[in-house]
């Protein structure tokens, strides 16, 4: 079995520096070599060529384009590779959403001041190929971060850091609570389907809840769930005392939070549990309640009782600084 031709792999510029770091950490060139199906010359030449590939992948941008290039070669038109690069940072910076075919006439009207005398065509290859060296992929546009206040956020979070400093509070001693909706009955918008399946699409049901959960710094103590319905008595429900359910439900006739719930809510189900968790810690009764300032909310002077008290996140920081959107609720 030893004729055997050996299957031909290629590595991307990624896994031949980790090579190299193997390499520099005294490893054997013929244990590499087996272990990743590649000839013992083969890592030589890598080895050899150890600074024109450092060098090469300080160029490049993204740690997805380091992780598929697997060549040194320069694409033939550079400059214009490189202009049209610049351009996409540059609106993807201002958060402008790019596709396909807004690439391909950018890089042909680049092409026309840049390298008239030769013929471009922008190619659907071409195009593909500059999307792969640069590490360009097609992703859904979600959240609010690139309409967010950095400054803002920065600044409360000094300001924030000296309140905590200043009533020595422990992370358990720090709650914070957001809404999100529920559309309990839409169906996913993308499925998987056979090559002779005609997909049609679905009229999207919109029947939702609101749910907000609330929890300190550290995750000690998480409130019930605090849901809103439509209906005062869903019909799920009938023979069941909704007192009993394991979250704070209550009824809104558009399943909206509105101030009166949320202040509801603070009196009747934040402010016990807070008090019966810090007295069982042995703590004293104190803590900062963190909120963002929606309309829905009362304001921080209703959100008071002794030593508890609430504090408003400026606006447009939500999507950088609130706990509760850094993934807890999704």
């Amino acid at each position: 079995m030893s004729g055997m031709k050996r299957k031909h792999v290629t590595l991307s510029l990624n896994e031949k520096l980790a090579v190299l770091q193997r390499l520099d950490k005294g490893e054997s060139l013929q244990k590499i070599a087996k272990e990743l199906n590649v000839g013992v010359p083969t890592i030589k030449d890598w080895r050899k060529n150890r600074k024109d590939i450092e060098s090469y992948t300080v160029t490049i941008d993204g740690e997805n384009a380091l992780k598929k290039r697997k060549t040194l070669k320069k694409p033939k038109l550079e400059l214009l590779d490189n202009a049209l690069w610049m351009w996409f940072c540059q609106q993807r910076r201002k958060g402008t959403p790019i596709s396909g075919p807004i690439i391909k006439e950018k890089a042909i009207a680049l092409h026309k001041k840049l390298e008239a005398e030769s013929e471009f065509a922008a190619s659907e290859g071409w195009i593909d190929r500059w999307k792969t060296c640069h590490g360009v992929r097609f992703v859904s546009i979600s959240g609010e971060k690139l309409s967010a206040d950095a400054e803002a956020a920065k600044n409360f979070s000094v300001k924030f850091q000296e309140i905590v400093e200043e009533y020595e509070l422990l992370p358990c001693q720090v709650f914070n609570i957001d809404e999100t909706g529920l559309n309990y009955k839409m169906l996913p918008n993308k499925t998987l389907a056979s090559s002779n399946d005609t997909v049609a699409g679905t009229k999207l049901i919109k029947d939702r809840l609101t749910i907000a959960p609330c929890s300190n710094a550290d995750g000690t103590h998480k409130l019930p769930l605090f849901v809103i319905g439509k209906s005062k008595k869903p019909r799920a429900f009938k023979n069941i005392n909704l007192s009993s359910l394991p979250v704070y439900y209550r009824s809104q006739k558009s399943a909206w939070m509105d101030s009166n719930l949320f202040k509801s809510w603070f009196i009747d189900e934040f402010i016990p549990s807070v008090e019966k968790y810090l007295k069982q810690k042995n703590l004293p009764v104190r803590a900062l309640f963190l909120l963002d300032n929606a309309p829905s909310h009362p304001s921080e002077e209703e959100l008071v009782k002794e030593d508890i008290k609430a504090i408003f996140l400026p606006p447009n920081v939500t999507s950088l600084i609130q706990p509760m959107d850094q993934g807890v609720i999704k």
